[in-house]
């Protein structure tokens, strides 16, 4: 179960249990909020329940708007609560940025604007493993679509894992070919976490580990438009193919390999760290506890 702490979180920061008019802080409001906590005496969040909106202001300094927000959204903790057992029951997890499986990437690149929530299935900690992201559109052609399956078949061999937007064509090709060759992937799928879990396909290799399936987004809602920049930035190397890299610029990650569009190929012998010994890393901008 989760934490206090993390079920604020969860409750603030999502609609989860609720109707679709809710309107959820978002990451930066959420961090702004933090921000007021920890500097009253380094409160954590569960500090906020049952909290009415003018000891909130006297407290820890929220306006008086955010103030009202807060004691309102926290008015539906309970039904969070449910909502997050009744997930766990179908394999689905949540996770906030207060806890310890929390990528440490996305602290580090995205600072204020790291998701504070996210839903999952499979094994959390691969999150914060070595990741490689391939990013590319649907289709892709005969040679993008052998270089991703041999990335994936490296990234198996030299314990790395393939991470991508769960798009058609190459990013579907290299997962596929990891898992098929023993390693681990994580996947942001396109549909929906609970389609993803449901999916014959990804059954087994969620229950033992090797798949991890991600989003931003609710767990019955479709993968938002960010989930690209949460690939890119969640990976420790990144290769774009298909016209991406246009997508990627100033999204905070490593600086993607962009093979040419004629004949790609890859030495299936190569190290994956010597691959990718020109991507450039981000300069860090700090953790953040919750």
């Amino acid at each position: 179960m989760p934490t206090e702490d993390a079920l604020v979180a969860v409750t603030l920061c999502s609609r989860l249990g609720r109707g679709a008019q809710t309107r959820a802080l978002d990451a930066r409001t959420w961090t702004d909020v933090v921000r007021a906590l920890q500097a009253a005496d380094r409160a954590s969040p569960g500090a906020l329940i049952g909290q009415q909106a003018s000891a909130l202001q006297e407290s820890f300094g929220l306006s008086a708007s955010l103030s009202e927000r807060v004691e309102l959204l926290l008015r539906g903790l309970g039904s969070a609560s449910m909502e997050v057992e009744r997930l766990s029951t179908i394999g689905i997890w949540t996770l906030t940025r207060g806890d310890a499986a929390y990528p440490t990437l996305w602290k580090q690149r995205l600072g204020p604007a790291a998701p504070p929530v996210v839903f999952g299935a499979g094994d959390r900690a691969r999150l914060r493993g070595n990741l490689v992201a391939l990013l590319g559109g649907r289709g892709g052609s005969a040679s993008h679509r052998a270089f991703a399956r041999t990335l994936g078949e490296s990234c198996a061999r030299d314990g790395w894992s393939v991470v991508t937007a769960g798009r058609r064509g190459v990013e579907e090709e290299s997962t596929a070919a990891c898992l098929a060759a023993g390693g681990g992937a994580v996947e942001f799928p396109a549909d929906s976490v609970e389609r993803a879990v449901a999916r014959k396909t990804n059954r087994e290799a969620i229950v033992d580990g090797r798949l991890t399936v991600l989003s931003a987004s609710l767990p019955e809602e479709r993968g938002g438009e960010d989930r690209v920049r949460l690939v890119h930035t969640l990976a420790r190397y990144a290769c774009a193919l298909d016209g991406e890299p246009a997508a990627l610029e100033g999204s905070g990650g490593p600086v993607p390999v962009r093979p040419g569009e004629g004949d790609v190929r890859l030495d299936p012998a190569a190290p994956v760290e010597e691959l990718f010994a020109a991507g450039e890393r981000p300069p860090e901008q700090g953790e953040f506890e919750f």
